[in-house]
């Protein structure tokens, strides 16, 4: 998981790239 300073500013940012790397999980 990415460090809270490592996270984009944006909260819509964060929520896509979380929900982006649980799909690279699954699809993995």
């Amino acid at each position: 998981m990415l460090t809270k300073e490592e996270l984009p500013a944006c909260p819509v940012a964060t929520t896509v790239s979380l929900i982006g790397s649980k799909w690279k999980i699954l699809i993995i």
